[in-house]
């Protein structure tokens, strides 16, 4: 039992902003469709509701069109609303609330799809976490199928058991959100889903070699990856992309080893955001972003070792 959305397309007077957008959602799972916002993200839910909201492709719940579709979305909801002679202030139905209702009633079931567009996006972390729990728990009971549009990857990783990354009007990748960060199919996808550190690289080893060489074009470091695939390689002679998340990244004062890619760095600023640090980094020329958990004794104006394992390094076809 699934919702099947098959190459479905929308077009606004002469801008396609879907083309041939596919992707399967199973029965009692959460669903994220993850994009930059004005990506497209609400008009893939919007086609779902009938062919008319759609210019081509189909769309089939459990072997048919979709009869009870369920869209909660946080576009147009007002906080509140004056009625009556006296200009009364009379409180508008909440998200929270009507979410909390959903869930007590018999509406999501077996049959029916829960579209959810970005509902709670003016909702604190506490609330959205809760309600996060609450829909999930009635999807898996009922085993209902839900999709979850969301510009915020953070939000995709707390609630959704897969996703579909949507970019240019195509679903580019589906798969579980951890592995999505982890394993991007993309310099775009490795990007809009987290920090990441891309930079352009030329390879200076053969494609049949053990570990890929490459020699960077900001900074010139001769960097070794590990367990790239050939296909992504491409030619001696053509610049490529690699990329490394900052969390990925390592500084120290001490030894070097250059197997492990160390080369030298100094820090520029330092970014304390909360329970991590962001450490920006020149590498002679070739700037990079490093996570650490605390900031103690790192100070702008510091040299050190950068460290970029290689396996670790990303290899991303252009």
């Amino acid at each position: 039992m699934s919702l099947i959305v098959d190459k479905v397309s929308k077009r606004y007077k002469f801008d396609w902003v879907l083309k041939d957008t596919s992707f399967e959602a199973n029965a009692g799972e959460i669903f994220g469709i993850f994009g930059v916002s004005g990506g497209g993200k609400s008009t893939v839910l919007a086609s779902l509701h009938s062919e008319s909201a759609r210019n081509g492709g189909s769309v089939l719940l459990n072997g048919s069109n979709p009869r009870h579709l369920i869209s909660i979305s946080n576009a147009d909801r007002e906080p509140s609303f004056f009625s009556g002679i006296f200009g009364r202030k009379t409180p508008a139905k909440s998200v929270v609330t009507e979410v909390r209702d959903l869930i007590e009633s018999s509406e999501v079931g077996k049959d029916s799809a829960l579209l959810l567009d970005d509902p709670f996006c003016s909702l604190d972390l506490r609330n959205r976490l809760d309600l996060f729990d609450q829909i999930r728990a009635k999807v898996k009971d009922t085993q209902a199928v839900a999709l979850f549009a969301s510009p915020r990857f953070d939000d995709i990783l707390a609630f959704c058991d897969r996703v579909g990354v949507l970019s240019n009007g195509e679903i580019v990748q589906t798969g579980n959100p951890q592995d999505v960060y982890e394993n991007p199919v993309s310099a775009t996808v490795a990007q809009i889903v987290g920090r990441n550190n891309i930079f352009s690289a030329r390879r200076l080893s053969s494609s049949k070699a053990d570990a890929a060489v490459f020699v960077t074009m900001d900074g010139e470091h001769r960097l070794t990856t590990e367990g790239a695939d050939v296909k992504t390689l491409g030619p001696l002679n053509q610049n490529i992309l690699l990329g490394i998340r900052p969390e990925q990244v390592s500084i120290s004062f001490g030894a070097s080893f250059p197997e492990d890619n160390l080369i030298k760095g100094t820090i520029e600023d330092v970014q304390q955001l909360g329970h991590f640090a962001v450490i920006s980094l020149n590498c002679q020329g070739l700037a990079l972003t490093a996570s650490v958990p605390r900031a103690i004794g790192l100070n702008p104006g510091d040299e050190c070792m950068v460290g970029l394992p290689p396996d670790r390094i990303r290899v991303f076809a252009q």
